[in-house]
């Protein structure tokens, strides 16, 4: 038998092709389409209902969160109980995920199963209630975590963050409050779930194994229901608000650590700079080995962790990086990151360094293009930009072809000094 040598390092394979395949298409009877993705070896499947109900469709603050966080907390026919019951008994999950433009009600369940849970499933969809007792519940736990989450300077920074780029009153930029958990009614939540779920403009993805047989018993069950086929426009103007001012502090004296948050505004995928700025993005702070990480981690000390992160919006998009440091360092610690920044714009990239970011990418949409669910996931963020696998085409071709040269002309246009705004939170 091969002993194998650990102090060899493995060898090196390049990723020469990522296999990216169209969905297919099922229409249901009410004339909304199923986008599928058939694949896997195991008998299971995923099924997403992607609503365009989010922040900026509200009359009121946090109506939106609030209202899929609640969907299963009953109907005319089950309790919550009930409903959480049905579906452990069948090995079954249901995944609420509320967003800023859009919120999710995902089924996982075995398909010997489907036409078990679908009922329940179609009954949280179109019947739920919003009982008072189970809206109380949930008011008293969410003003507890609100409660404790103002403690943190992590928290804090985030929510100053959004609140500097969006403005206070942007349904992207507001700061919930107490006050805005004991406004809610049951009244407030049947409105906004009956316009933007239950009569709502949807869309349906769904993964693993599916055949005609699956689709035939989700068309039983969600054919009928009298869902939109076209977007519903948000209520309110959901695009930049800035505040003006650059920089802002959270004093929090008793803290020991500072959490730094540094952003602008910035273009999101429809625009053609997005996929470059993605790579220099990563570069600068999107992985382990990044830019940012060697130097505030690794060489200063100043930080367990620190990372960049770019957010695409259908109206815009915002780019952001984020730290805790020490209290006593935070002046350093922005020194040094707009040192990193900085060198972005004057100095060429080396090409072992663009080399190794190149290799991560690759690997890192390998693995997002693994496995059904994965790939329904990277589905999911086409469909709500109108966009085909073209997209991801693209974008490896960037990943293995863009030049220093064309990350430094991005770093030029979009990372210019004096254009960010600084959010600190804690000992200031």
């Amino acid at each position: 038998m091969e002993i194998l040598n650990r102090k060899q390092a493995p060898v090196f394979r390049t990723i020469d092709n990522i296999e990216i395949s169209e969905p297919q298409t099922y229409v249901l009877k009410n004339g909304l389409p199923i986008y599928y993705i058939n694949s896997g070896t195991q008998d299971v499947i995923k099924i997403e209902l992607c609503f365009t109900a989010g922040n900026g469709h509200e009359t009121h603050r946090i109506q939106s969160t609030a209202t899929f966080n609640l969907l299963n907390s009953g109907t005319a026919g089950r309790t919550s109980a009930q409903i959480a019951e049905e579906l452990d008994y069948y090995g079954s999950y249901l995944e609420l995920t509320p967003e800023k433009e859009n919120s999710y009600i995902t089924l996982y369940s075995l398909n010997k199963h489907l036409n078990s849970v679908l009922p329940v499933f179609a009954d949280v969809v179109s019947g739920a209630i919003y009982p008072q007792h189970e809206l109380e519940t949930y008011r008293a736990n969410a003003i507890q975590k609100l409660n404790v989450n103002n403690q943190k300077v992590n928290n804090r920074a985030s929510r100053k963050f959004t609140q500097v780029l969006f403005g206070e009153d942007n349904p992207y930029g507001y700061v919930e409050t107490e006050a805005d958990f004991n406004a809610l009614t049951p009244t407030l939540l049947l409105n906004f779930y009956n316009t933007y779920i239950k009569n709502g403009y949807a869309s349906i993805i769904v993964s693993g194994k599916v055949g005609a047989e699956q689709l035939a018993a989700i068309d039983d069950y969600l054919g009928a229901m009298p869902f939109k086929t076209e977007r519903q426009p948000a209520l309110i103007e959901t695009g930049p608000q800035p505040s003006g001012i650059l920089s802002h502090r959270v004093p929090m004296p008793d803290t020991v650590q500072c959490a730094l948050r540094i952003g602008k505004f910035m273009v999101n995928k429809l625009h053609p700079d997005y996929q470059g700025l993605k790579m220099l993005n990563t570069l600068l702070g999107g992985y382990f080995g990044s830019r940012l990480m060697s130097n505030i981690r690794e060489d200063k000390g100043y930080t367990y962790g620190i990372g960049s992160w770019m957010v695409s919006r259908r109206e815009n998009g915002f780019f952001g990086i984020s730290a805790e440091v020490g209290a006593d360092v935070y002046q350093l610690a922005l020194e040094e990151i707009y040192k990193e920044i900085d060198l972005l714009t004057t100095e060429l990239i080396d090409e072992d360094e663009l080399e190794v970011v190149r290799n991560y990418k690759l690997g890192s949409l390998l693995k997002g293009f693994d496995g059904p669910f994965s790939r329904a996931d990277k589905l999911r963020g086409l469909i709500n930009y109108g966009l085909t696998p073209e997209y991801h085409e693209r974008y490896i071709n960037l990943i293995k072809t863009i030049t220093p040269e064309e990350l430094q002309a991005l770093a030029k246009k979009y990372l210019q000094p004096g254009s960010f705004y600084e959010v600190v939170a804690g000992a200031v």
